[in-house]
């Protein structure tokens, strides 16, 4: 009896393991980092459709626009290189696409810091604009109430 229950184990154990080779076997052919680089490149199409809406400056519209061309060619290059590309069977061209894909991802950190930069600069510019009209704001009202307390407006 004791023998019946370990056989059975066994054979629960063996159909386990088979199963999960099977099913690593059918996740190791779905192209996961393919469909990744496609939903990606669906939203980076709908982001560059929306940067064209009025109300963003032009030269940010220009910067996100060239990290978007530059961020799409990294998806594009890392589904090759993880999907496609075998280091075993071509390994110069998958060291081409390791080496392309440090050099696209180097380059849109550079654009994302001076879209950074960008940015801050010009809110910077909007507070010292805001700030100059406050200034001309409070000298007109000191001036407009001059004005009425020597045009005998004023308690005396």
């Amino acid at each position: 009896m004791r023998r019946t229950r370990t056989v059975r184990f066994m054979h629960n154990a063996c159909e386990e393991s088979v199963m999960s080779v099977v099913l690593i076997g059918i996740v190791d052919q779905l192209p996961l980092t393919s469909i990744a680089a496609a939903v990606f490149l669906g939203g980076a199409s709908w982001y560059w459709l929306f940067l064209a809406r009025p109300g963003v400056p032009a030269a940010r519209r220009r910067t996100r626009r060239i990290s978007l061309v530059f961020m799409s060619l990294l998806a594009v290059d890392l589904a090759l290189a993880i999907d496609v590309l075998d280091s075993g069977r071509d390994p110069t061209a998958w060291l081409v696409a390791w080496a392309a894909a440090i050099l696209l991802l180097v380059l849109v950190v550079v654009i994302a810091v001076l879209d950074a930069v960008m940015t801050l600069h010009a809110a910077s510019a909007e507070r010292h604009e805001a700030t100059i009209e406050a200034i001309i704001e409070t000298q007109r009202d000191i001036n407009s109430d001059a004005d009425a307390d020597a045009d005998g407006g004023g308690e005396g």
